[in-house]
């Protein structure tokens, strides 16, 4: 069957939970965070503001995304997260689920697409991986989310 990307169901919930708690650079409160957004998106998805994605292999989850509008932005939207399996990491996944995402926006008539993270070392990759997805690091806030731990704005223009 291959690789295919759909909305998130409810019956993806415990798959992606253990996928978030199984992501080595997650804080707990970030942890929490993703599940809490998730669950409400779950419970209502026409009332939630954030979207959800997930990369299948025979319908089992590998990877999932998060995006959603800006508040207050014209044409601009946030993408939260983009979170693959540790097991199946290198398979492509994120890419073709950041390539989604930005097929869904472009289609919709969105302008740009956000991204933010941090500067620690164990963020590497994700960074690695906004700059490959062609985001431009447009701004950095000093020691944002703690003494040492910048906060990194990545954008890419549609």
């Amino acid at each position: 069957m291959g690789l295919s990307v759909r909305e998130v169901e409810k019956k993806d919930k415990t798959v992606i939970i253990s996928i978030i708690k199984r992501t080595e650079n997650l804080t707990q409160g970030e942890i929490l965070c993703a599940i809490e957004i998730l669950e409400a998106y779950l419970s209502g998805k026409d009332k939630c503001d954030y979207r959800f994605i997930c990369a299948t292999d025979k319908g089992a989850p590998l990877g999932y995304a998060c995006y959603g509008a800006d508040g207050i932005a014209i044409g601009v939207y946030d993408v939260y997260w983009v979170i693959v399996d540790p097991k199946q990491r290198g398979r492509g996944i994120g890419k073709l689920l950041m390539r989604h995402i930005e097929a869904l926006l472009h289609k919709a008539g969105a302008r740009k697409m956000v991204v933010e993270t941090s500067s620690l070392l164990t963020y590497e990759a994700a960074r690695g991986f906004y700059e490959g997805s062609g985001f431009t690091k447009e701004a950095v806030l000093k020691d944002f989310f703690k003494p040492g731990d910048d906060k990194l704005i990545y954008v890419k223009n549609l």
